[in-house]
């Protein structure tokens, strides 16, 4: 802006040149005769640039000042506060557009919002990176705030965007009109009373101001009841309603329908209200094409008072990405809710029909509720002649005075395939009682459902209530049956005919008794367990936390990343909070949510409403990274550098990688966005783990769990991935963003670490091919050509081998062993790593060094040992444990183990009979040791990440690795770098005992809450005395737990304990589990 500024001053008064060079300095001397004069022209000259370079130090700062003070004329100063502050550096870059996309109004007025937004927009501009007009609007809406976000969501599904320049005067006029209206949280359901005259609503605003200035011109009635459309009193006082009410002793409901509390000024849903003979808001920045109301008409409302009305539009969309327009709409400031009248709808056919079977909080499908407004009778059994629906959802019938609550149209399946519906929230007027004890369903909407389709939500209401109660027969028939049976046993085996205990010895030995219903250990044994005091024997119930911590991640807390350094993406990396600022509540789910799609349809769709962010929608449009569909994201299989789809590219790789035959199974991809590459890599038989900041692109890495694709937060910045060394088979960067060339190569110096002897490194995107794309890529050439030169230098310091490049893709190999270029590093002086741990990386700083190889014997031989193709190196012995580099791991232990863990898998299965169904997709192993509980479930329905402990007595993990399975290092004293609910079932494997005294059990249990999906399963094996602990604290925690014996039999100390998490969300107690 200051740029802006003074070079316009400088043009009006044709000074420029002395700062471009168009005018520079005459010689000092000039020659008259023999003689050398001083020249005036140049103390003309050097009068101005004085002045201007005085001009220059007046307008800066006094940081500003230190850059420029030993400038001796103003093109110098000028140049340097060019190279200072105008650079295109890519940190700054980042830096702005960090700062741009999470700013906040908060208390500030719009316009210092807006000023402090056009600020960092121009230094953007001025550093020659002009931010893009689209995002420019979404990021100011995103964070204009309460203001925009009654609109936000109908304006970002609008193509093209409004700009910028259009957008804020709008906010600036909200604002002030929002000053200038009083609050009023006590208004009551409004209704408009009819005009004994009435006229067409769309010619009212020019009859009505036809008419101003002239006294008593419109006649109005007196208040209409809404129940029985009859003048002179309320509903709360119709005797029918009353009436009607008493005898199906629904008392509720009055208040529900005629005097239902809107206290929620903020609230932007729009509401059906059946006597209202015009749409209504308070929301002026809704209105589109506004014109000043000028009539005498008023809004009555149901006490009898009245309200002015200020405005009359249309509304082009109340529903994002969906066409649904009104005409007429007025603009009542008083009231605090959006009214849409349900006559005008109907005549006008603006809205679609709504129609489903329902159900309540234990799935017993219940019939619906019909409102008044439509067309039918509240004393008829029977509907009228319906229209065709065009939507289907599902609904439950109010209950109590509060707003009901219908079912999400997305669904989950559980025991027996029972449908269970989750809540959104739908206001429901009335019910007619008849239908409810007729079972019928409920039509709600503008016009009525064909017959055909009424009778389908009958049946579909009558069956599900049929086959219940067959299932409950059957089940009562089987107890009683075992009941009698036992019963009679008993009798025999005391009645001392000899035989009985002879049969029970029989029945014993071929019953499977590693699976009892339910284990209670705290009578029978001691120890710790036993130590508990009366006072402390019931559970702590841990309350739920505020809805705004629905996506919380506590290590990669945006608020707290902002306080660190953004120096090497400091800020990005974890940053956990000190004891004092844990939270020791239940992360609750969103409203709406539902269990994920099962796998492969999960790799192309995910439902809307378990991660609710549109802004990749917008920011990737034209990338095909991910599209919003009606109420699911759809993942085309796009990304920067393949917006024609992952799978041409990764044939590209193809050509090159060895990817078919199983010689590469581990990858890793580094900035991975959505993680589509890892996705479609699954299909060929290679996991990746992919990694990516929780920066401005909301939700990127909550996406890819969502999809069942293995991703966790992360970023290269200062401290060492949590990989061991020698763990990926390919390394793998689309358009990441990341450094490569700068400090000294420490990030590919990183990458050569984990990167496996013969193994690939891709790079696509800038700055290859930069000599045809610096244009496209909007950077100077100079710098790209820089960039890949210092990448080339420091992969031939590495010792890579360029292999390919064709395009915008580069592919390197490392070398197998040490011996091929040793020489060429030595003549280099490449810095090797001191340290001879490669493995101890947690929170450690990475170093600019070479890792170095370990020993081969020949020059043909992989350093570390060579790797068979996958599957066989799955059972086969890693190289870790065949050299003997894990201490106390041998072959025969490996081994062993191996088999150990099939048996505890086998057992897993009697338990949980659909563990490898697909059920379970995302699986969490929090002990993994050798992976061998990962390595028994292999399955491409599933996936494990396997995680080492930091304090675990064995490092492991690249034994993991070698096996082809994937894995991460972490500390569970801290939270886990992933989003909530992001994995179907966790494996804790003598968790609590390596972690006694270590930390809190309860901060754990929380951690594996917050991760864990509603429903998702938990299985724990660990020492009996340390169960008895963990299940008193689960029992706060609206888990339903299980205990079993070793599959040994009951004397072995050993025990397992099963979990479910049950389904509840934000506001929400029940589940919707069969217990």
């Amino acid at each position: 802006m200051w740029r802006s500024q003074f070079v316009s001053l400088l043009e009006s008064q044709d000074l420029m040149g002395f700062l471009d060079g168009s005018s520079p300095a005459p010689t000092t001397l000039v020659r008259e005769g023999s003689n050398q004069v001083p020249n005036p022209a140049y103390k003309m000259w050097h009068t101005q640039d004085r002045i201007l370079l005085s001009l220059i130090y007046a307008s800066l700062t006094k940081e500003c000042m230190a850059e420029v003070v030993n400038s001796s004329i103003a093109r110098d100063a000028w140049l340097t506060l060019e190279a200072s502050f105008s650079h295109s550096s890519k940190t700054r870059e980042i830096q702005l557009k960090d700062e741009l996309q999470l700013m906040q109004r908060g208390s500030r007025s719009v316009a210092e919002y807006t000023r402090s937004f056009r600020s960092l927009c121009d230094q953007l501009s001025a550093i020659g990176k002009p931010v893009d007009e689209n995002d420019k609007v979404h990021w100011f809406l995103r964070g204009l705030g309460s203001i925009s976000k009654k609109k936000l969501a109908s304006m970002l599904s609008q193509m093209p965007l409004p700009s910028f320049a259009n957008l804020v005067p709008k906010a600036l006029s909200h604002e002030l009109f929002s000053r200038s209206i009083p609050s009023d949280s006590s208004q009551q359901s409004v209704f408009i009373a009819q005009r004994r005259s009435s006229a067409n609503s769309t010619s009212r605003n020019k009859q009505e101001n036809s008419t101003q200035g002239s006294a008593n011109s419109t006649k109005w009635s007196l208040v209409a009841c809404q129940w029985c459309g009859k003048e002179n009193h309320t509903a709360e006082k119709c005797y029918k309603h009353g009436k009607l009410l008493k005898k199906t002793k629904a008392g509720g409901l009055i208040e529900a329908f005629s005097a239902t509390s809107l206290d929620n000024p903020t609230d932007s849903k729009w509401y059906t209200d059946t006597r209202a003979t015009s749409h209504m808001t308070n929301d002026v920045a809704s209105l589109d094409n506004s014109v000043p109301y000028n009539g005498n008409q008023r809004v009555f409302i149901g006490n009898g008072n009245s309200l002015p009305i200020s405005r009359i539009g249309s509304i082009s969309s109340i529903v994002a990405s969906k066409s649904l327009s009104l005409s007429d709409v007025l603009l009542v400031p008083g009231i605090t809710k959006n009214l849409l009248s349900i006559s005008v709808t109907s005549t006008h056919r603006e809205a679609p029909i709504f129609c489903a079977p329902c159900a309540d909080n234990n799935n017993n499908l219940l019939p619906l509720v019909l409102p008044s407004t439509i067309a039918m009778s509240a004393a008829s059994s029977q509907p009228p002649s319906p229209a065709m629906a065009s939507e289907v959802i599902s609904s439950t019938p109010p209950s109590t005075s509060q707003p009901t609550s219908s079912t999400h149209p997305m669904i989950t399946r559980a025991k027996d395939d029972i449908l269970k519906p989750h809540t959104i929230h739908l206001l429901i007027a009335l019910s007619a009682p008849q239908w409810f004890q007729q079972g019928m369903c409920f039509c709600f909407g503008i016009s009525f459902l064909d017959q055909e389709d009424v009778m389908q939500c009958v049946m579909a209401t009558k069956m599900h209530s049929t086959d219940s109660r067959t299932r409950s027969s059957v089940s009562i028939f089987i107890v009683v049956g075992l009941c009698c049976f036992f019963y009679i046993l008993g009798a025999w085996q005391k009645s001392g005919f000899g035989k009985g205990d002879s049969i029970a010895v029989e029945i014993t030995k071929q019953t499977d008794c590693s699976i009892l219903s339910n284990l209670n250990f705290e009578t029978h044994h001691g120890g710790e367990a036993g130590a508990i005091e009366d006072s402390q024997s019931k559970s702590e119930i841990f309350e739920p936390c505020d809805a705004r911590y629905t996506d919380y991640t506590p290590c990669h807390d945006q608020k707290r990343a902002m306080t660190f350094p953004r120096a090497n993406m400091n800020y990005r990396e974890r940053h956990c909070p000190p004891e004092e600022e844990k939270l020791h509540c239940l992360i609750p789910a969103p409203n709406g949510y539902v269990t994920p799609f099962p796998w492969p349809k999960s790799l192309d769709y995910v439902p809307y409403a378990n991660a609710p962010y549109k802004s990749l929608t917008v920011e990737k449009a034209i990338q095909n990274w991910i599209q919003y569909e009606g109420n699911v994201f759809r993942f085309p299989g796009g990304g920067t550098q393949f917006p024609q789809g992952a799978d041409a590219y990764i044939d590209q790789l193809a050509s090159v990688i060895p990817i078919k035959n199983g010689t590469v199974r581990t990858a890793l991809d580094t900035g991975c966005g959505v993680a589509s590459w890892g996705a479609y890599l699954l299909k060929r038989n290679v996991i990746a783990m992919s990694f990516a900041p929780r920066d401005s692109h909301e939700a990127q890495v909550q996406f890819a769990l969502e999809r069942g694709v293995p991703a966790v937060i992360g970023v290269l910045g200062t401290i060492k991935l949590p990989y061991p060394s020698r763990a990926f088979d390919m390394a793998h960067c689309s358009r990441c963003l990341i450094p490569w060339g700068s400090n000294d190569g420490l990030y590919m110096m990183e990458v050569d670490r984990v990167l496996r002897p013969g193994g690939y490194w891709v790079l696509s995107g800038p700055p290859i091919n930069w000599k045809n794309n610096y244009k496209a890529w909007q950077r100077p050439k100079e710098e790209l050509q820089q960039e890949q030169r210092k990448i080339e230098e420091i992969a031939e310091l590495l010792c890579w081998e360029k292999v390919h490049e064709k395009g915008e893709i580069a592919i390197w190999r490392k070398r197998v062993n040490a011996d091929s270029c040793r020489g060429r590093q030595d003549e280099s002086h490449a810095i090797m790593c001191e340290s001879t741990n490669a493995e101890d990386v947690w929170y450690k700083n990475m170093e600019a060094c070479i890792t170095p190889y370990p020993d081969a014997t020949s020059p043909d031989e992989v350093a570390g040992g060579e790797l068979k193709a996958f599957p066989d190196r799955l059972n086969a012995v890693p190289p870790r444990i065949a050299s003997g580099s894990i201490p106390g791991v041998s072959v025969e232990s490996y081994l062993e183990d191996n088999k150990l863990w099939k048996k505890h898998v086998k057992a897993y299965k009697r338990i949980n009979k659909i563990i490898d169904s697909g059920r379970y997709r995302n699986m969490m192993d929090m002990n993994a040791g050798l992976g061998s509980f990962a390595a028994a479930l292999e399955s491409p329905k599933l996936w494990v990440m396997n995680v080492v402990p930091t304090i675990a007595e064995k490092n492991t993990l690249g034994v993991i690795y070698e096996r082809g399975l994937i894995g991460i290092y972490h500390d569970w004293c801290e939270a886990f770098s992933t989003y909530p609910r992001t994995y179907d079932l966790i494996h804790a494997n003598g968790l609590f005992s390596l972690y006694k005294d270590k930390c809190k059990v309860e901060d754990i249990l929380l951690e594996m809450d917050r991760i864990l999906r509603p429903e998702g399963a938990v299985i724990f094996r660990d020492e009996v005395d340390v169960l008895i602990k963990v299940k008193k604290i689960v029992g706060g925690m609206r888990w339903n737990t299980k205990m079993v014996d070793h599959e040994d039999g009951p004397l072995v100390p050993e025990k397992v304990m099963v979990a479910v998490k049950k389904y509840w969300v934000v506001g929400g107690n029940n589940s919707t589990s069969a217990e």
